[in-house]
């Protein structure tokens, strides 16, 4: 547990220590060796040489001596870092092991306060929701603007529908939370209503440019295809919804009929634009016309008469051959006897009719 510096100055004084011991074996071992070498007379005519071999030997046990003494300061310098490293690391340890202590007594705490955490914790969580839909039900009538601006572009028909049902659905359920809030507290939820109010109204002007355009189905038909399928198309998603409300018996939420209103739309329509073409079905096969000839059959087509209104000539078509001829002769023309007959011409009946059936 001693500081780092400690241990470090112990593991020099051992090393110092060794390395005196082994250089004094050494000197000892050197002496006993020289001694050997030069026991007979002989050995000392050899002394030039032996004492060479001693130079060499000493320059190359001082160089594996300096070597060992190199690689013993590198291992002892690596062996302080390592054990400064530990001593640091046992440090962290036992710094993490008092954290991990704290925090079992802290947990401990929370473990005996578990129920109010719990309470916290969904308290916190149902106020964050009730802070959304809060600023859902503010931005109610801003968005409710922004979708009749995009009515503005015909292919924005279906987007806008989709944007105002989601804007219905979160009005409705704001004005029933309020309502059973004001019956428990007597408050006057008015102004708040009339605030949501904005959205039903923006819904209602959704559905008359709607209506509008299917009372023109025809000229929509002829002359903008797209818009049309498109107002079918929202006719069809409302049907769908008013479907899940009754599966979901949702009876806060009305159904709409698009589909009911659609068909009573069109039969009005249908109605208008054949009401003349009924009228005057009963009259086919009735007289509508006068045709004027003579005894052979030949059909009058033009006359003139004087300023005193005396017939002056008249033009009979031949009924076998269709040619016509004109008599101006005073005395064929007083003896010439006319018949006049209502019948029932088909061509200008359905001239009369044909027109209105196309208007």
């Amino acid at each position: 547990h001693g500081p780092a510096h400690f241990n470090s100055t112990n593991i020099v004084e051992t090393m110092a220590v060794d390395l005196a011991s082994q250089a004094f074996a050494a000197h000892e071992s050197g002496i006993a060796e020289v001694l050997k070498l030069i026991q007979l007379p002989d050995d000392l005519e050899r002394l030039p040489e032996l004492i060479q071999e001693y130079e060499i030997k000493v320059k190359s046990n001082k160089l594996s001596l300096s070597n060992l003494v190199q690689s013993q300061i590198e291992a002892a310098r690596r062996g302080l870092e390592l054990l400064d490293k530990s001593h640091r690391h046992v440090l962290k340890l036992r710094s993490c092991l008092d954290t991990i202590h704290q925090l079992c007594e802290e947990c401990a705490r929370l473990i005996d306060h578990q129920d109010h955490i719990r309470m916290l914790s969904l308290t916190h969580g149902n106020i964050t929701k009730v802070r959304a839909e809060i600023k859902d039900i503010i931005d109610l009538p801003d968005h409710a603007e922004e979708a009749l601006d995009m009515l503005e572009d015909p292919n924005q028909l279906v987007p806008a529908f989709q944007v105002l049902t989601v804007l219905e659905g979160t009005a409705e359920n704001a004005r029933l939370a309020w309502e059973r809030n004001a019956k428990a507290a007597k408050h006057d939820m008015s102004s708040l209503m009339q605030y949501l109010g904005r959205v039903n109204e923006a819904m209602a002007e959704f559905e008359e440019i709607l209506w509008n355009h299917m009372q023109r189905y025809d000229e929509l038909a002829q002359e903008n295809p797209t818009l049309l399928v498109s107002c079918v198309r929202v006719i069809e998603l409302q049907e769908q919804l008013d479907k899940q409300q009754a599966r979901n018996k949702l009876e806060a939420l009305k159904p709409k009929r698009y589909k009911q209103k659609l068909i009573l739309i069109m039969t009005r329509c249908v109605e208008a634009k054949f009401r003349q073409l009924v009228e005057l079905a009963p009259s086919c096969g009735t007289p509508n016309h006068k045709v004027r000839f003579n005894k052979e059959g030949d059909i009058v087509v033009g006359e003139t008469r004087d300023y005193l209104g005396n017939l002056t000539s008249i033009t009979l078509v031949d009924r076998a051959s269709g040619a016509e001829e004109t008599i101006a002769d005073v005395d064929l023309l007083h003896r010439l006897e006319i018949i006049e007959e209502d019948i029932f011409d088909e061509d200008e009946f359905l001239n009369q009719i044909v027109p209105d059936l196309y208007a």
